[in-house]
């Protein structure tokens, strides 16, 4: 038997405190100098571990030959956001129940969260600025082939890519990598959870382009992706909600889209141009 999630005077369970039983503990109000991660239930996560890989290299092929099959012709735009549309649905069906809670949480402590936000953002500043060094003196004409695709996207259609990138995408990421990956993993292993989730986010962002064309220098571009997925994972960590990651994530790249439709003649090898890339 579940209890509301919108009831604020229940404490949940914390995830790293296998001694109690969730039965057991009294109703008493949050702690708001305790953040407890809000986990998914088993069931959650086993809905989230199936999708991701599907998510990761099925979907969006799939997607694509269905339409082929039935002589539609897709923009760019249009298939991603049909892709990121489904992740959405099927996400915000089978977790519902871990969205609810975390959104309570997020609710619960209000301006204790906002300032995780900013806080986050400049996380992925400061760890940014080494690895955009590095990775273009390894490779001084470094080009993402995602952050094109982006570009495109924005060209095409200014409206679409908010809906995508600031809407749907950070939905879709900040529950699988975030919720699914990171909450269970932390049980274990802080390390590893930051390593494992943050590593498939980075990965997700050149799986597409790896897979048609490989290349070493691929791989060197996902570590562009690194400082924002520590920066989320901390976020997810620090406020104890998943929504706080989404927001941050939202946040990220209305940033990045807005530059680059301002500034379009951005020199993307420049040390600002990383405020330029969607994540």
């Amino acid at each position: 038997m579940h209890r509301d999630p919108w009831d604020t005077n229940f404490q949940r369970k914390d995830p790293w405190d296998n001694t109690t039983s969730e039965s057991s503990m009294p109703a008493a109000p949050i702690d708001p100098k305790v953040y407890r991660l809000v986990v998914p239930e088993k069931s959650e996560l086993l809905a989230g571990l199936i999708y991701l890989p599907l998510h990761m290299f099925i979907v969006g092929w799939l997607l694509s030959e269905l339409l082929w099959a039935l002589g539609v012709e897709a923009s760019l735009t249009g298939l991603n956001l049909l892709y990121m549309l489904t992740g959405t649905v099927f996400l915000a069906i089978t977790m519902r129940r871990h969205l609810q809670e975390s959104f309570v949480r997020f609710l619960h402590f209000g301006l204790s969260n906002l300032w995780v936000m900013p806080a986050g953002y400049a996380i992925r500043f400061a760890l940014s600025i080494p690895v955009v060094i590095l990775v273009t003196l390894l490779i001084p004409d470094i080009s993402s082939p995602n952050q094109d695709a982006v570009q495109e996207i924005i060209y095409q259609d200014f409206l679409a890519s908010i809906v995508m990138a600031v809407v749907l995408a950070p939905f879709v990421e900040e529950v699988l990598f975030r919720s699914v990956l990171f909450a269970p993993i932390r049980k274990v292993s802080r390390f590893g959870a930051y390593f494992v989730s943050t590593l498939l986010f980075a990965f997700l962002h050149i799986s597409f382009f790896l897979f048609f064309a490989p290349s070493v220098n691929l791989l060197l571009v996902m570590l562009l992706y690194v400082p924002a997925g520590i920066a989320l994972c901390w976020a997810y960590e620090k406020s104890g909600s998943v929504w706080t990651a989404i927001f941050l994530h939202a946040l990220m790249n209305l940033i990045a889209i807005l530059l680059s439709f301002v500034l379009p003649e951005l020199d993307p090898e420049l040390l600002f141009a990383m405020f330029r890339r969607v994540v």
